[in-house]
């Protein structure tokens, strides 16, 4: 019983993630994207003195356009990247590749900070060089934190980032 309600569960994740990405391949020559990027990750730290820090992380995200069939919408990524606490200011920086239900991929390049005490975190991407219908793509995109989530495991963390950009594929 329970390994049949696992077998029919994984299957209808599996068609949903497929529907729900496919419109990747149909998406427009160029254009503008407001999506949430929800992502779960886990951080490494590096006490230094006081109230300074740094440190690594490795995430995973998926993409939801906040418009019907938006540019996108339905893609996952994987992320790793730097941070640190320096005179009271997070920063940090990293790449994600972010690919599609063809396969195709893309290279992001963020950076967020310096936020300082309850300031709202922001930060900024650009796209770097990409596989299939991705390469040779212009994108940019300012991001900011919408919600934050108790982390599932010690040393996690999960959170959604808005992102609002615009793209040009060749």
């Amino acid at each position: 019983m329970k390994t049949d309600m696992l077998q029919r569960l994984t299957g209808l994740t599996l068609m949903l993630s497929i529907c729900a990405a496919g419109d990747a391949a149909t998406m427009p020559k160029e254009g503008g994207f407001d999506f949430n990027f929800c992502l779960a990750g886990r951080t490494s730290a590096m006490p230094a003195a006081g109230d300074t820090v740094a440190g690594s992380f490795d995430l995973t995200a998926g993409i939801w356009s906040n418009t019907p069939n938006g540019a996108f919408d339905g893609l996952g990524s994987r992320c790793v990247g730097i941070w640190s606490v320096v005179d009271g200011a997070y920063m940090d920086s990293g790449y994600c590749v972010t690919t599609d239900s063809d396969g195709d991929r893309f290279l992001m390049d963020f950076k967020t900070g310096p936020v300082r005490g309850e300031q709202q975190s922001t930060g900024k991407w650009v796209a770097r060089g990409g596989s299939g219908k991705y390469a040779g793509m212009i994108a940019q995109a300012e991001y900011k934190v919408v919600q934050r989530s108790v982390p599932a495991t010690e040393g996690g963390f999960q959170s959604c980032n808005r992102n609002t950009g615009t793209y040009k594929l060749k």
